[in-house]
């Protein structure tokens, strides 16, 4: 990855979301809250570094809420692959077997992700 960072430059990040699986999601992660709190759950805030372009993304489209453990995941892909997930979400059971066994796989730095592109 080091070698990937010191030659590219981030210019710009766009957000690619389908509203229904968007909406899904935050009534999923309300309803966790909701457990989390009924239950006396206790989490330890995550602590992230990100690079100037996707602090100032998640700033625009929201932030990412470290008390519930949210964090920036990043999935290598082809152009066709990510049109498909764009409209129908992740499905492991498309994927091509990985060194875990069939899955989707996500990084949490691009270039590893930047790898399977």
């Amino acid at each position: 990855c080091t070698s990937l960072k010191q030659s590219v430059q981030i210019f710009r990040i766009l957000r690619v979301e389908n509203w229904q699986l968007w909406s899904k999601y935050c009534n999923y992660k309300q309803q966790v809250q909701r457990d989390i709190v009924n239950y006396g759950i206790k989490l330890d805030p995550t602590k992230l570094w990100l690079p100037d372009a996707l602090r100032e993304f998640s700033t625009w489209y929201g932030d990412i809420e470290e008390h519930f453990c949210e964090s920036f995941l990043f999935h290598g892909t082809h152009y066709e692959t990510v049109v498909k997930i764009a409209l129908g979400g992740f499905d492991f059971r498309l994927s091509n077997p990985g060194y875990y066994g069939q899955g989707t796989y996500f990084a949490s730095q691009a270039c590893k992700s930047h790898q399977y592109t």
